[in-house]
């Protein structure tokens, strides 16, 4: 007969049975941020960003406000999840991709984190949360 045994690096040792994660979700949140033109001054660059598995499909067009779903909740509170954000440039506006940005204070990046631009692999930790920035500027005009 074997048996199974989970560890969870919250609880104390003596204390596995009956203990919980100290926080029931986890959540990963993106800002998408353009660029600011020195000349004009209007901001421009934007993008889309979205995430696999879904959750977040979030959109921002240049001098606009973030639209669509840029918050996701997991709500497995003893596993770590594996979440790749993949940035698209607006191309009606000509942006490029730039960078992923870690936004938050206190926001758990501490990996294992892979960046392949345009794309961000992010493996949660349970209870934690985590905010980022895709950043996006006007590109080369054609």
């Amino acid at each position: 007969m074997s048996r199974k045994v989970l560890v969870f690096a919250s609880c104390a040792p003596l204390l596995l049975l009956g203990c919980a994660a100290s926080h029931d979700t986890t959540t990963v949140s993106v800002a998408i941020a353009g660029a600011t033109d020195v000349v004009s001054g209007q901001d421009t660059g934007g993008g889309h960003v979205v995430s696999t598995p879904p959750g977040i499909d979030c959109t921002r067009l240049p001098g606009g406000p973030k639209t669509g779903i840029c918050t996701m909740t997991i709500s497995d509170k003893y596993t770590s999840q594996e979440i790749v954000l993949t940035a698209q440039p607006d191309a009606a506006s000509n942006s490029d991709f730039l960078s992923w940005a870690n936004t938050a204070n206190g926001s758990d990046l501490e990996g294992p984190l892979e960046v392949r631009d345009p794309s961000l692999i992010l493996l949660t930790k349970p209870g934690r949360s985590y905010s980022l920035t895709a950043a996006f500027v006007p590109g080369v005009k054609k």
